[in-house]
């Protein structure tokens, strides 16, 4: 898996896409909630990336770590 940088997220109910995110770099590692309301996201550069997932709104909150 190279060059990857863009998360969908579709709602299971009715495969309508709910979401996307493009990422500022590749991404290495993704981990959610159980339920999916939150995704973390790792990437290339040593960020961290949560997004909170509801609604009709992305909320993103990114940390870098260099």
């Amino acid at each position: 898996m190279t060059g990857h940088r863009t998360i969908s997220v579709f709602r299971t109910s009715d495969g309508k896409q709910i979401a996307k995110y493009q990422a500022h770099a590749e991404i290495k590692a993704i981990a959610s909630t159980q339920g999916g309301a939150s995704l973390v996201l790792g990437a290339v550069d040593g960020s961290v990336v949560n997004l909170a997932i509801g609604g009709k709104h992305l909320i993103i909150y990114r940390r870098n770590e260099r």
